[in-house]
């Protein structure tokens, strides 16, 4: 009986819908290890801890000592000692559970009922899945949806000083993700809005519902915007984190030739997601925008903006809007979604697609994350092509693919890379060498000219691409050492023979 009695209790049944659905999104953000820079920032972690943050390159051969700015220098460490103890299986459940954690506490913004909150969560997942990962802008999602929470919790009670917890925030923001920026943005906009809602307030009365910040806490949060905006300058590079990141942002090489940083495009297969859930909050705020927080509307226009000028700040969209999504569920929805959990048709549902998820990632992220063969079958990494390497001692500079620049950093620390994913935006009055990879690559006919200038005696390639039936070309300039269905090695016969 008091089994039966439990199975009728109402909390019984939204607890388990709030682990299923906090299972299914954790299972949604946990990724196998294949992040093309993963490499490096294992690499540059351990070298943080036995050197100090780089001064400049220490991996390639072809732009060395090139001023880098290592901006995610703390993540690099806290990655590369995650991995050191407990391997990199761990490191996908770790970001998984930030990633978890950055949303939640975003939700968590709305003060709503708990089921509704994870109810949106799950969405936001969801549209976000393309860009999740072992990614150290993981942390910026913490940082921002932090940044959200206190703007939120200080405005419902402006006599506290829970706004002050911005500037260390901030402070250990900057020193593990450029997407620190974010967090200053969003509370510029924040500050604007709430500025603004003051102002109408004050010379038309009647005009704004909702709280409204009174002009003495207004200047308190300019005042802790600008500590916040100070601290970004204590991190090891001082002022030369905004050249990196204005450097980032406005290259036209990067936004033009690097897939995360293009913009959005609706027709994407990979953004019908985020297309889907910017129209479905569209059409809610058509419905409810009198009724909720015109701060919270304005933050969400923004940052669609925002997210939709590059793949990877996709996922900042539907973190920011996450409290309008669980306060527009309660609007359309008023008995709750505890009324529609009354069938236990859906937490069968639920609990089948957790189960299934569950059985895709233990099939996926464990032998990925715990077999370093398996990367290859997967066409992502040239492992058997670096054992060669390895094995034979093979001699010489390497040209390798853009893409496996990270692995070799980590993989194969005795050779120095061509290029990687730090360095599109490398670039000297002399030198561009991103271009010199893409004309190298493409077999363009420029490449042996490139080759030669910087004494490339190896070249790592796609067996399937340009360059690669390139060289086959030129039997008497380069032998075909290794191949396999990802990469092929060449020698270059005139100088190692």
């Amino acid at each position: 009986m008091k089994i039966l009695k439990l199975l009728k209790a109402t909390d019984w049944r939204v607890n388990l819908f709030v682990m299923l659905a906090g299972a299914f999104t954790v299972l949604l953000a946990a990724r196998p290890p294949l992040d093309p820079d993963l490499g490096w920032h294992l690499r540059n972690g351990q070298d943080v801890l036995l050197f100090g943050a780089p001064p400049g390159d220490l991996y390639s051969h072809t732009m060395a000592g090139y001023p880098w700015i290592s901006h995610e220098w703390l993540t690099d460490v806290l990655i590369y000692l995650v991995n050191h103890y407990w391997g990199l299986l761990a490191l996908s459940i770790i970001f998984a559970l930030i990633t978890f954690a950055a949303y939640f506490i975003a939700a968590r913004v709305a003060k709503t009922r708990i089921e509704s909150a994870m109810v949106a969560i799950m969405v936001a997942g969801l549209v976000a899945l393309p860009i999740l990962g072992i990614r150290p802008q993981m942390l910026t999602l913490l940082g921002l949806a932090a940044t959200l929470w206190l703007l939120f919790r200080w405005r419902e009670n402006p006599s506290s000083r829970i706004i002050y917890w911005l500037v260390p925030l901030t402070l250990l923001w900057v020193n593990m993700h450029g997407g620190f920026a974010a967090g200053l943005i969003l509370a510029g906009v924040f500050g604007a809005l709430e500025l603004s809602k003051y102002l109408l307030k004050k010379y038309r009365p009647g005009s704004v519902s909702g709280p409204v910040l009174p002009a003495k806490r207004i200047w308190e949060l300019a005042g802790v915007g600008l500590a916040s905006l100070a601290v970004t300058f204590i991190n090891p590079y001082t002022w030369r984190i905004y050249e990196e990141l204005f450097r980032t942002i406005f290259n036209e090489v990067v936004r033009t030739g690097i897939a995360e940083w293009l913009p959005v495009a609706f027709s994407n297969p990979q953004s019908y997601n985020l297309t889907i859930y910017s129209i479905f909050v569209g059409v809610l705020l058509a419905f409810s925008w009198r009724r909720l927080d015109s701060t919270k509307i304005g933050i969400g226009v923004v940052f669609f903006f925002i997210s939709i000028a590059s793949w990877r700040n996709m996922p900042l969209f539907p973190l920011v809007t996450l409290p309008l999504v669980s306060e527009m569920i309660e609007v359309l929805s008023p008995k709750g979604i505890y009324y529609y959990l009354r069938s236990w048709w859906v937490i069968l549902a639920l609990l089948a697609v957790v189960g299934y998820s569950g059985r895709e990632r233990f099939y996926t992220v464990i032998p990925l994350s715990t077999n370093e063969a398996l990367v290859q079958l997967v066409g992502k990494y040239p492992y058997s092509a670096v054992q060669y390497i390895k094995e034979h001692k093979l001699p010489g500079k390497l040209f390798n693919e853009y893409n496996w620049g990270g692995y070799l950093i980590w993989k194969l620390p005795e050779k120095k890379v061509f290029i990687d994913g730090r360095m599109a935006i490398w670039k000297t009055s002399e030198q561009d060498v991103f271009q010199e990879y893409l004309i190298t690559s493409n077999a363009g006919t420029a490449a042996p000219t490139i080759l030669d200038k910087y004494d490339v005696d190896l070249a790592l390639v796609y067996t399937q691409k340009p360059l690669a039936q390139y060289l086959v070309a030129y039997p008497d300039e380069w032998r075909l050492i290794y191949q396999d269905k990802l990469a092929s090695l060449f020698q270059r016969i005139s100088k190692n023979n």
